[in-house]
């Protein structure tokens, strides 16, 4: 009886053995697959955010995911992807730097080398682009010039014709703020990158007429992303001439714009010096019709004459072109 007893007391000691022995092989194996559960919900909600482009909730449950499994890379890759998208290379490169030193996965650190570069190349575009903002913004319009025949804005304008991605905007494309397009640079006011309000144009020709190398302001009111209303365009002569002298300001425009071109009566002020040396100014009157000059008369040797004061005439070569306006800045018609 003794022995039946002791048997039995064995076989529960056996039991309750073996039960700890599954237990102990069985409650992490159920603790793992919870985990990797929770990773891969994590993983599948930080996606989805991606495609949504909610780039900061997609940090936070990647970074959700990292705290459940540190040792797994793409949700490293994952989360330097949002902040990409945020922007802020920073932290993105600090994500794939921690990624690489937890995993020691080489994709990892590839990819951060190649944002280090894609980051300075940022930087050196911001610091151009604040640059520009900064001489905008203290209306030294003789450096903003200076800084429009430089190698490095021929450069920024060639490589974001390329890619499409003119105009440019800083510091955003709302309030006032500086617009780089191809055809100049705007200083102004500004609602969703359209150009509207009060702004200024600037561009520089080259050739105009005998005067090399000119300089010119457009000051008025924008609407619709072009000259709409009241306006003044101010040429000044980069280089000096036999006729103007370096920095003269010598034509100066004033009348009404729309859509960019000159439309209704205008206002003429020039000065040049005469081949005597003699210092000459005077100012005309005229009419356009929406970008084309109002002829009062054509002469016997063909030219067209838009203007007749003081015993001056003056002409165009071009009476029936639409091309009188804001130069860089006339909407295209069909």
């Amino acid at each position: 009886m003794k022995k039946k007893k002791w048997m039995i007391a064995a076989v529960a000691v056996l039991v309750l053995i073996l039960a700890g022995i599954v237990a102990a092989i069985a409650i992490p194996a159920i603790k793992q697959k919870n985990l990797e559960k929770r990773f891969a919900e994590q993983m599948d909600l930080g996606n989805r955010y991606l495609l949504e482009q909610d780039y900061e909730a997609a940090v936070l449950a990647f970074g959700k995911a990292i705290e459940i499994d540190p040792r797994q890379a793409e949700s490293y890759r994952k989360m330097a992807e949002a902040y990409v998208g945020l922007g802020d290379y920073e932290n993105a490169i600090l994500t794939l730097e921690k990624g690489y030193e937890f995993t020691g996965e080489e994709s990892l650190n590839e990819w951060k080398v190649q944002l280090e570069e894609e980051k300075a190349e940022r930087d050196k575009r911001e610091a151009f682009l604040k640059f520009i903002y900064e001489t905008c913004q203290g209306s030294d319009e003789d450096s903003l010039f200076e800084i429009m025949v430089s190698d490095e804005y021929k450069q920024f304008i060639r490589e974001n014709m390329q890619e499409n991605k003119l105009p440019v905007f800083y510091p955003e494309n709302q309030g006032q703020a500086m617009g780089i397009y191809e055809g100049g640079v705007y200083w102004g006011e500004l609602k969703d990158g359209i150009r509207q309000g009060k702004g200024s144009w600037y561009t520089r020709a080259g050739n105009h007429g005998y005067i090399s190398n000119t300089k010119t302001r457009f000051t008025g009111r924008w609407e619709d992303d072009y000259p709409n209303g009241p306006g003044e365009q101010v040429s000044t002569c980069w280089n000096a001439s036999p006729f103007q002298a370096e920095g003269e300001e010598y034509q100066v425009k004033s009348g009404n714009y729309r859509d960019g071109y000159a439309d209704g009566e205008f206002t003429e002020y020039s000065t040049f010096t005469d081949i005597e040396g003699r210092f000459r100014e005077h100012t005309i009157h005229y009419k356009v019709n929406y970008g084309v000059y109002e002829i009062i008369r054509v002469e016997e040797d063909g030219h067209h004459v838009i203007a007749d004061e003081d015993g001056i005439t003056f002409t165009t070569k071009k009476p029936g072109g639409r091309t009188v306006g804001v130069s860089g800045a006339k909407k295209k018609l069909d």
